[in-house]
């Protein structure tokens, strides 16, 4: 038996008007109708449910044309009115709208379905069709989830062959954050990727991670950023990579961070790239990170060398991209600049009842038109938003630890007991120094050189509400280097370390 399906929007009459659907007019001046079966036909709408001819009488009865009104306003009326603000803001005020106006415009009004098994001599019973009806709304369902919604529908058994009217509307957000109704991007929205996303990143991190994806397929460092994924491992993060290298292709790299830093030939590879990805991250501590940082905020050329070959200068653009189990250490830099060039994302623990899906990726491969279009709506939000990404509480706590743990200088300004932040107190360096030492031997730590001491000291000064003053007064006429703002509470007369 033939089954059809008739989609459409609109006729030489212009939109489709639900009230044929719903038969809210009056059916004996209609030939192809029979008024006897009027009330046998069934219908359904997202708000009352099932309804039949005998309910369309009552108070509390909607019309279809009613209940698609109130489904626009409610689910589209925040993003008509954000729209026409920015009309007027661009002085376009002739360009506003009211949402019946969305509803009605051909592009943005429901789609209309006709759904039909057999032919006028021979037909499929009305249980069948709306079983068959039942399995298909599963199907669309499973298929585009949340970005399709059936508003209304109706079983007319009052014509020659039993069928069914269903209306629905696709909708997606947009770059501001909306939903508005727009078929094209529904369709296209990557649904398996936003559900790997979502088992493997906090909401607020999936917008950075968006941002930073969007940030890549620019020739672009305004950002100075470089991404770090961290994990305890088994969470799926190199499938991110996988995506990756399907949209960058050969305008991408691969390789360590370690190769990337030490190998003097590895920055001229990434002339002309756009990305480079280290997908498992060594926890080894780097010898220097002037190359990683330079890489990730530059502006200008720099001096670039391939091997037997004479150097010269090149403009590099690649972003860096690192997945790992742990964070990128550093042996001895300990500065503001190498920390605060990292964004650090941490993955959520695997569930222990996950069924991992060895295919997931290759399906997500199937997606990368909507990812690409994904990780636009982010650069254009962190364009917006002049190159400031998105963090999160959470990512941003994680910078900090990160930096506390590999800097125990901090710990130590965080500590209690050995000094005090005061204003109108004063310390020398060499005393705080001191405070420092019994502070590491306490606390089972290492203390950094005297020297390093005092220049990352006056480093973070600043940040605590301290002044670096070169006249401190220790006595007798003599002055000697020191910060004010802080007090040493611990003794430190006769004490050697």
């Amino acid at each position: 038996m033939k089954g059809t399906r008739h989609n459409g929007r609109s006729g030489k009459n212009g939109v489709y008007n639900p009230l044929h659907n719903d038969r809210r007019f009056n059916p004996e001046h209609s030939e192809h109708i029979d008024n006897e079966r009027v009330r046998q036909n069934i219908y359904w709408d997202c708000y009352q449910g099932y309804t039949t001819m005998e309910d369309q009488g009552k108070e509390d009865n909607f019309s279809f044309e009613q209940i698609e009104l109130a489904f626009y306003e409610e689910h589209y009326g925040n993003y008509v009115m954000k729209q026409n603000e920015r009309h007027v803001k661009a002085r376009h005020p002739d360009r506003c709208k009211e949402v019946e106006d969305v509803w009605k415009n051909k592009k943005t009004c429901p789609e209309e379905s006709i759904y039909q098994l057999g032919t006028i001599d021979e037909h499929a019973s009305v249980e069948l069709l709306v079983l068959v009806f039942d399995e298909f709304k599963k199907e669309f369902d499973e298929r585009f989830g949340s970005n399709v919604h059936i508003i209304d529908w109706s079983l007319h058994m009052d014509e020659a062959t039993p069928h069914i009217h269903e209306r629905h509307v696709f909708d997606a957000t947009n770059q501001y954050g909306e939903i508005e109704p727009k078929q094209e991007a529904a369709l296209k929205e990557p649904k398996k990727w936003l559900a790997f996303l979502d088992g493997l990143l906090e909401e607020d991190d999936i917008v950075c991670l968006q941002e930073f994806m969007g940030y890549c397929l620019i020739p672009s460092n305004r950002g100075q950023k470089m991404l770090l994924i961290i994990g305890k491992g088994g969470e799926g993060k190199s499938r991110i990579g996988r995506i990756l290298k399907r949209i960058f292709g050969h305008n991408m790299n691969s390789g360590s961070l370690q190769k990337l830093e030490t190998d003097k030939f590895a920055r001229a590879d990434q002339e002309g790239k756009l990305l480079y990805l280290d997908d498992d991250m060594k926890t080894e501590a780097l010898p220097s990170t002037n190359v990683i940082k330079a890489i990730v905020t530059s502006e200008d050329e720099m001096d670039l060398e391939k091997k037997g070959k004479q150097s010269y200068q090149g403009l590099l653009v690649c972003r860096i991209l690192a997945f790992g189990n742990g964070t990128l250490k550093s042996l001895f830099d300990r500065s503001k600049g190498f920390y605060r060039r990292q964004i650090i994302l941490e993955t959520k623990d695997v569930p222990p009842d996950r069924i991992n899906d060895p295919y997931l990726a290759d399906k997500m491969m199937e997606e990368v038109e909507g990812i690409v279009l994904w990780c636009i709506e982010g650069l254009e939000r962190l364009i917006r938003n002049d190159y400031q990404f998105t963090i999160s509480n959470k990512s941003q706590l994680l910078m900090d630890e990160m930096q506390e743990d590999d800097d125990n200088i901090l710990s130590f300004l965080e500590s209690t007991g050995y000094i005090r932040l005061e204003k109108g107190t004063h310390a020398t360096s060499k005393d705080l120094y001191i405070a420092y030492c019994r502070w590491c031997n306490d606390n089972l730590d290492v203390p950094v050189s005297e020297r390093s001491f005092a220049r990352r000291f006056k480093e973070r000064s600043s940040d605590y509400g301290m002044t670096y003053d070169k006249n401190i007064s220790v006595g007798n006429g003599r002055f000697c280097r020191g910060f004010r703002g802080i007090h040493v509470k611990v003794r430190t007369k006769d004490v050697n370390y």
